[in-house]
């Protein structure tokens, strides 16, 4: 604990000084780069703040690199006396000797002894934990309250003003939006589920299309992030007051480097409109507020400071070469600045040290580095493929028993044993060849690992992570040529008997069916998802649905669904995991594209992409429309907000495959 205090001293020392050089540099950055340049510098200070190291752990990590260089440089200067060998110069800043001197504290039965440096260390962590631990409970009480007496908006202007700055700005993230008598001026909330909150009051669409672009750009650079970033990186440093100066101008940056992405490419009227929004909208006092959000007033020489940067006609540079240079600064700082425990000097043994030295530097030139242990030990004869199959296997293999079993401590893998063991001369008209292997993990504590169905270890940790030598790879031969077909895992028999051969039959069969089976592929929450899919023909359509997702539904009775519309809708089902989810197929006959897409309007929906989306509360209602031959298919979905990148992907991908 004390080594992380002082490593941290060291690193607000270092930090401390770039804040005092970028504070008397400010008038000329401002006027120079954009605001974006500083709001990322500070963000890597906050980062560097966080980070326990000093520039003694740096040294230490770098010794090995630059052992070999310092070795050949000693054998070189052996001969000359008169030059002996120089460490590099460094600042330490070193503890008074009082701090570590014990202190003895009287108690009732006994006396006990601690030192002042143990004390500072105490209430150093005492005070990070009061202050970030007040910050999150006033966040979370000024966020319930916002809850209890704020309501989800439904304003369909609002709401889809939010649907296409989204679209506008790429945002991927979903946003619930709702307005409140308690905020004091608009905001953006939530680490993981962002909310949008708005005071109660009326606002133009001019004034709405600035505020919601102002939070939502707060929202795609996670902004509210960055601040409990910057607060957590103060709580380590509260003891500093330049750190606390740091995070103030850390976050006047924030606010303009923000204003400057919502007015780019907005000419000088426009700029004006927007300064006008802020001046109407940010009250000058807020009693309650909360540091984790955008809720920002910074008084009126603050946003005197924002209007004139707004309303700067000059363009200004590209500031990446001064954010490059406070990275190496600090860099350098770090490794030149540390601090230390003052204490009485050993006595010195020169004779002994050297010897030492001698014996270290004759060790270490005489140490070879070991050669590398062979993962894969095979028959000379095993081909490159079937080694490059096995590898495979028991990567997988070991990947998924790290994941799933981490209590074995796995951390490394081998094949034990790979070699040919049986030959199909004629198996459904082929040529196969029969590969048996076994694999093994190393476990770091042997003593924990509960062996069961049928694992086995050795003596120095390597697990048998199931029966030993059970594992084959089946490959179909062609001349020299190796095709691999499958694998299997048989633990009751062997390649060529009965048992063997009908499982191997089954796996085969099983493989040849799953290639003929239709997939469905799309991107759900990130990934590449494919689910095996079955051609659903409906009344006039034909389109792909993955299985066991969704079962067919009774529609007469859904709340939401326009009373009008029922005489069309065919077809509905519902998501089996989440009966919030559905999608429904609505036929408008006779009806051209364009028709149906004026309908949809006229009920609220807006044309994103290829789709119209309506957002009531944190429900999302989508339209697919495909165009007949003489009339319009309607694809209708409805799920919730954070259903949008899972769901909603899903959905789309069901409806590409549609056809009349």
């Amino acid at each position: 604990m004390t080594n992380i205090f002082l490593s941290v001293l060291a690193g607000s020392i270092s930090v401390s000084l770039i804040t005092v050089l970028l504070i008397a540099l400010m008038p000329f950055l401002d006027k120079r780069y954009a605001a974006k340049w500083k709001y990322w510098i500070w963000l890597f200070l906050a980062v560097r703040l966080l980070l326990p190291f000093s520039g003694t752990d740096i040294r230490s990590a770098l010794q090995p690199l630059q052992q070999e260089k310092i070795q050949q440089t000693a054998q070189t200067q052996q001969n000359n006396t008169s030059m002996p060998l120089r460490k590099p110069a460094r600042v330490m800043v070193e503890l008074p000797v009082q701090m570590t001197a014990p202190i003895t504290v009287p108690s009732k039965g006994n006396r006990i002894q601690t030192t002042l440096l143990n004390a500072t260390v105490m209430l150093w962590a005492a005070g990070g934990l009061c202050f970030i631990g007040f910050h999150l409970i006033s966040y979370t009480r000024y966020k319930r309250q916002l809850f209890r007496t704020g309501t989800v908006i439904k304003d369909r202007r609002i709401l889809c003003q939010i649907m296409q700055l989204k679209q506008e700005l790429a945002i991927g993230r979903s946003v619930l939006p709702i307005v409140s008598a308690d905020a004091a001026s608009p905001m953006m909330l939530g680490f993981f589920c962002a909310v949008l909150v708005l005071p109660s009051a009326e606002y133009s669409a001019e004034e709405l299309y600035f505020i919601l672009k102002h939070e939502l750009v707060h929202l795609k650079r996670g902004d509210v992030s960055m601040k409990l970033l910057l607060v957590t990186a103060n709580a380590v440093h509260w003891f500093n007051p330049l750190i606390w100066l740091m995070r103030k101008e850390a976050t006047v940056d924030m606010e303009l480097s923000c204003d400057e992405r919502v007015t780019q490419g907005a000419d000088f009227a426009q700029k004006k409109a927007y300064t006008e929004t802020l001046l109407s909208t940010l009250h000058k006092q807020c009693t309650k507020w909360t540091v984790l959000s955008t809720q920002f007033y910074g008084g009126k020489k603050v946003m005197k400071k924002r209007f004139q940067n707004i309303l700067r006609k000059n363009a200004k540079k590209n500031g990446v070469g001064i954010l490059l240079f406070v990275i190496f600064l600090t860099i350098s700082l770090g490794m030149l600045i540390g601090c230390t425990a003052a204490s009485e000097p050993a006595p010195k043994a020169p004779q002994q040290s050297e010897e030492k030295e001698e014996l270290s530097t004759d060790s270490f030139a005489e140490t070879e580095p070991s050669e590398p242990e062979e993962k894969v030990t095979a028959d000379a004869d095993v081909p490159d493929i079937v080694r490059g199959e096995a590898q495979m296997w028991t990567v997988e293999e070991y990947q998924h028993a790290v994941r799933e079993s981490p209590g074995n401590h796995y951390s490394d893998w081998r094949i034990e044993s790979l070699a040919h063991c049986y030959t199909y001369e004629d198996f459904q008209g082929m040529v196969l060849q029969v590969y048996r292997m076994n694999i093994e993990f190393l476990s770091e504590q042997p003593e924990d690992v509960f062996l069961v169905g049928g694992m086995t270890m050795t003596e120095d940790g390597w697990v048998v992570p199931n029966y030993p030598n059970s594992r084959y790879l089946i490959f179909r031969q062609d001349g020299d040529t190796l095709t691999f077909l499958t694998r299997m895992f048989e633990n009751d028999c062997e390649a060529g008997d009965e048992t063997f051969t009908h499982d191997l039959e089954h796996r085969l069969a099983l493989a040849e069916q799953s290639q003929e089976t239709p997939t469905l592929t799309f991107s759900q929450e990130g990934e590449l998802c494919t689910l095996p899919a079955t051609l659903i023909e409906g009344n006039g359509y034909t389109f792909y649905q993955p299985d066991g997702e969704w079962y067919p539904c009774d529609f007469e009775n859904w709340e939401d669904f326009e009373e009008e519309w029922k005489p069309y809708l065919y077809d509905a089902w519902t998501a089996w995991n989440n009966e919030d989810v559905r999608f429904w197929i609505v036929r408008f006959e006779g009806r051209t594209l364009d028709e149906a897409q004026k309908e949809l309007q006229d009920k609220g929906y807006v044309k994103i992409d290829d789709r119209m989306l309506r957002q009531d509360g944190d429900t999302v209602y989508s339209v697919e429309l495909k165009e007949g031959q003489t009339d319009t298919w309607c694809i209708f979905s409805r799920y919730p907000v954070d259903a949008q990148e899972g769901y909603g992907m899903q959905i789309h991908a069901i409806a590409e495959t549609f056809a009349e």
